[in-house]
């Protein structure tokens, strides 16, 4: 005996101890196998589990020829018959679970009332047809069952549980049996809603790696899954980056709040006395850069409104005083933000009770009454035209 078969007829006979343990059968009532070369590994016949040694353990050949110590399970037939015609599996428990055996006595099939049906592999536990145990009919009835299944129930006996390996088929054992008391109750509490063929087509897909896994089988699967994690990576990145281009636009704000009293100087363009103003102020480039110290711009902004009616009336006394406004208003940036150097609101509010409209009136008055000047020159060239001939006459 290899250690590899040790081991696996060591693995066998604690599986019979762990359905004692999870409670799916009771006393020697059940039976294992498991593939193993050419034919498979049994259960002896009326052993006590807790006695029995990897050399209890039967190996029984696919002609039904037995080696070992003991007579195989009596029900050695079905175990044998699984093997021979379903390839995909490797391991076979069979118990007496208390509902899985309670639902087989009304010889009905478990439907899909819960999507774990979809471990056994169909919308379906099917219920075989009653035979004699350890007969072939009974094999038989247990193979139609199985078709397109791991599991099925037998009538009037219990439950047969497949799989891949023997883990997986004491596994899908419990689910089933847990399937069945969850049937029985919602039976008793009326009747049961069953999942639709299609719903548990959709999680028979995703069961295929669902059941439990060995260690190294479980170690190679998160390598599976990181690669979403991967991808979720730059997602968590990009937030530092859209927080940076929202960041942008209030540089972009603050700035444009203290360049605004250079940009201001523009209008200057317009009339003679216009660069006169512009060249007088231009040499205080200093004392505009100076209310760039003040915090809270959008307070120092109010008084430039303010300063401007007050230049204004001193500039209206020079010739063309419309203009004069104008340019005095879009001259008078560099003047207008000494006020933000005081930031008190007492002198702000002196400020802005300059800035009434009512008293910035009185330059537009005067300005009315020195139109007359602009039309003069003309009339008194003609007058001294229209004199001299007279004098010229009366010569």
């Amino acid at each position: 005996m290899t250690d590899a078969e040790r081991a696996l007829r060591g693995e066998i006979a604690r599986t019979c101890l762990a359905m004692g343990d999870k409670r799916i059968n009771q006393g020697t009532s059940g039976n294992v196998s498991v593939r193993w070369g050419e034919g498979l590994l049994i259960t002896p016949s009326g052993l006590a589990y807790e006695t029995m040694a990897p050399e209890d353990i039967i190996y029984l050949e696919m002609d039904g020829t037995a080696h070992g110590p003991h007579a195989p399970s009596s029900e050695w037939r079905f175990h044998r018959d699984i093997m021979r015609e379903r390839p995909d599996l490797n391991a076979i428990v069979h118990a007496h679970p208390a509902y899985c055996t309670g639902v087989s006595i009304l010889n009905e099939d478990i439907p899909a009332v819960h999507y774990m049906i979809a471990a056994a592999g169909g919308s379906t536990v099917r219920c075989a047809p009653y035979a004699t145990y350890g007969t072939e009919e009974l094999s038989k009835n247990a193979l139609a069952a199985l078709e397109g299944r791991n599991a099925c129930l037998l009538a009037n006996h219990g439950l047969i549980a497949c799989g891949p390996s023997l883990p997986k088929a004491l596994w899908l054992a419990v689910e089933m049996e847990t399937l069945a008391q969850q049937y029985v109750i919602a039976k008793s509490a009326g009747d049961p809603v069953v999942l639709s063929d299609t719903e548990i087509g959709v999680v028979i897909e995703k069961f295929k790696s669902y059941g439990p896994r060995r260690k190294d089988e479980a170690a190679a699967e998160p390598a599976k899954t990181a690669k979403p994690v991967r991808g979720a990576k730059p997602a968590k990145a990009a937030a530092p980056a859209r927080a940076a281009k929202t960041a942008e636009p209030l540089k972009a704000a603050t700035s444009t709040v203290t360049a605004a009293p250079a940009k201001a100087a523009k209008p200057a363009k317009s009339s003679a006395p216009a660069k006169a103003a512009k060249t007088a102020k231009a040499a205080e480039p200093a004392k505009a850069t100076k209310p760039a110290k003040a915090v809270e711009p959008a307070k120092a902004a109010k008084p430039t409104k303010a300063a401007a009616p007050a230049r204004a009336a001193k500039s209206t006394k020079a010739a063309e005083p419309a203009k004069a406004v104008k340019s005095a208003k879009a001259a008078e940036p560099a003047k207008a933000a000494k006020p933000a150097k005081a930031a008190e609101p007492a002198k702000a509010a002196k400020t802005a009770k300059a800035a009434e409209p009512e008293k910035a009136a009185t330059p537009t008055k005067a300005a009315e009454t020195a139109k007359p000047a602009k039309s003069s020159p003309r009339r008194r060239a003609a007058a001294r035209r229209a004199t001299g001939t007279t004098r010229r006459a009366k010569g």
